[in-house]
């Protein structure tokens, strides 16, 4: 199989991946290693004077939010495995261009066989990725139209 240029890539993440543009979220671990989650990323975080991250307020209290597009750059971050971003699929409208599943726990293996055969009898075929802790896995669909969520 022929090896994709970053450019490639990208352009085909952002055909398979389309979701929100005006947001999207980074990756966070406390250094701990006990907390972690995504959160959007702003503009003016840490901002003298913006933030209220500065007196240990929220962000999502803060009148100064102003979030960051996803470009090509932080795309490219991602895909080479760089800094952990997330979209937000949900569009502003109540729409989406693709649905994931999540399959975890002791029995992800069995469940993820039997969701297949189920898809299977409805023609459906679902892209199955392993998770990163090894201990799960995830069902894509994706769609050319945009569907109600």
């Amino acid at each position: 199989m022929e090896e994709l240029s970053n450019q490639e890539e990208i352009k085909l993440y952002k055909n398979l991946f389309r979701g929100r543009e005006d947001v999207f979220a980074m990756r966070w671990q406390s250094k701990d290693g006990t907390r972690k989650g995504y959160t959007p990323v702003c503009k003016n975080e840490w901002k003298s004077g913006y933030c209220l991250k500065l007196n240990r307020g929220k962000c999502r209290d803060c009148e100064n939010k102003e979030y960051a597009p996803l470009d090509d750059f932080r795309l490219a971050e991602h895909l080479s495995g760089k800094k952990a971003y997330g979209l937000y699929p949900l569009l502003q409208n109540g729409t989406s261009y693709f649905l994931a599943t999540d399959f975890d726990g002791k029995n992800w293996q069995k469940d993820i066989k039997k969701f297949v055969k189920i898809c299977k009898k409805f023609n459906l075929h679902p892209n199955i990725e392993r998770s990163n802790s090894g201990n799960g896995c995830h069902a894509w669909f994706f769609f050319k139209e945009k569907y109600p969520a």
